[in-house]
């Protein structure tokens, strides 16, 4: 059930439902906080799910929300994480929304490389970045790694470069045919021309 939540976006959703808002009712706002931030509390105490959270709040308002404990169902305990994020300055709650929004699974994405759209860019290593990826007409999300031919690495010249392609390909080829429980799937490998 957690998966499907997160892949429909239902963090993003909560999420969004915590920052302060300008209404008559003070404490309706606070209330409807107070259940969101326990909404996430929840969804936080599965292992898997922590990553994402650690990248929506600052990190005192992540101690706070931290030490409130897992499965906490009573919701005063949830109004001292309420009262902290309401009183932060404007530049700190505009962080907190720019974070909110980079979970948004519904976001265009910010570039395409070949049939896939770029969400998100998950990390970088010597060789090239890895992004998080949809196809332009699916819905699964997939992680696509990006190698950075033009690296020195690879050679100095064009000759080097494809000479290193050549290796590069036959090293796929031979991970598409490994057995390994971290990779699911190994399924196309291509040659793109360089962003702009």
């Amino acid at each position: 059930m957690a998966p499907l939540f997160f892949q429909e976006n239902g963090v993003y959703t909560i999420a969004k439902l915590i920052l302060p808002h300008k209404q008559k009712n003070a404490a309706k706002t606070n209330l409807l906080q107070c259940y969101a931030f326990r909404a996430l509390r929840f969804l936080f105490s599965m292992e898997r799910n922590r990553p994402l959270f650690k990248r929506l709040f600052p990190t005192d308002l992540f101690e706070i929300f931290i030490d409130i404990g897992h499965y906490v169902r009573d919701i005063s305990a949830y109004e001292k994480l309420v009262s902290k994020l309401n009183v932060l300055v404007e530049d700190e709650l505009k962080q907190i929304a720019e974070n909110i929004e980079s979970i948004n699974q519904n976001k265009a994405p910010s570039k395409y490389i070949g049939n896939y759209a770029i969400l998100d860019h998950l990390g970088s290593g010597a060789f090239g970045c890895v992004y998080k990826v949809r196809k332009r007409s699916g819905q699964n999300l997939l992680a696509m790694k990006e190698v950075n031919l033009h690296n020195p690495a690879f050679g100095k010249d064009k000759k080097d470069r494809d000479s290193s392609v050549k290796n590069i390909v036959s090293e796929l080829t031979i991970i598409k045919e490994q057995v390994n429980v971290f990779l699911v799937a190994k399924d196309v490998f291509f040659k793109s021309t360089p962003l702009k």
